[in-house]
This record gives C-alpha cells, structure tokens and sequence, in this order.
C-alpha cells in the first residue's frame, strides 16, 4: 500500500508553477516593502520621540534656569538689603560712639572747655545711658542669645 501524495504536491503545469513563484515574489517584496514601511515608520516614531525628548529637556532646562535666576535676583536683594542695615548700624553705632565721647569729655573736663549747657549735656546723658542704648544692647543680645 503506497500512499498517494495530497493533491498540493502533484505535479503542477509550468505556468501554474511560474505563477505560482511569481505570486511568492510579489508576496515577498511586499512583505519587505512592508517590513522597510515599518522600519521607516519606527524611524519616523524614533525621531518624533528624540525631538518630543528634546523639546521637553529645553522645557526643564528653561524652567531651571529661571528658577535660578529667580533665586539669585532674590540671593542679591537679600544682600543689599543686609548691607545697607549693615551700614546703617554701623552709622549708629559711630553716631553713639561720637555722643559718648563728647559726654565723657564734658564729664571730666573744666566747666570752661565745655561747649554744651548742663540741659544738653542732661539730654545726652539721658539718651546715652537711657532707653536707646539699653534698649539695641538688649535687643541685639536677645537675638544672639
């Protein structure tokens, strides 16, 4: 008993078997037009997520480079506003300075080298000695302490 081949794999006529090659290389170059379509396709897809990427690094880096600018424009207040209370303290601190001199020296100096009345040299006593000397000497300790 010998088995009969199936009825695809008798011999076939000449021009069914040329049509039959020229349909397997009609299918083969659209499936390799198809297969360069995809890779074109995930080129295209490639470079639309490389530029998408690109896109948003320039977003952060914007968002970054404003963020640092913002904090330097405020870096820089801050320092001028510190300077200047700097500066103005320091006046103060010469302008007392001056006031505790000039009411030293019309402590211990004979009453006729002194240039200011006794209710002048009272105002500065006063001033001296009392609430605003007291007053930044407590206020600057309470801060450190």
């Amino acid at each position: 008993m010998t088995e009969k081949p199936p009825p695809e794999a008798l011999p076939v006529s000449r021009e069914e078997e040329e049509q039959t090659i020229s349909g397997l290389e009609t299918a083969i170059k659209r499936s390799a037009e198809r297969a360069s379509h995809k890779k074109t396709e995930d080129v295209r897809d490639r470079k639309e997520y490389e530029a998408l990427a690109e896109l948003e690094e320039a977003r952060l880096r914007t968002e970054k480079d404003r963020i640092e600018k913002d904090h330097e424009r405020d870096e820089r207040f801050r320092d001028a506003a510190n300077a200047s209370l700097i500066w103005a303290f320091r006046g103060i601190v010469a302008a007392i300075s001056v006031m505790g001199v000039i009411w030293f020296y019309h402590l211990i100096t004979p009453a006729w080298l002194q240039w200011l009345t006794e209710g002048q040299i009272g105002k500065l006593q006063n001033l001296l000695t009392g609430g605003v000397v007291t007053s930044v000497l407590v206020k600057y300790f309470e801060r450190r302490l």
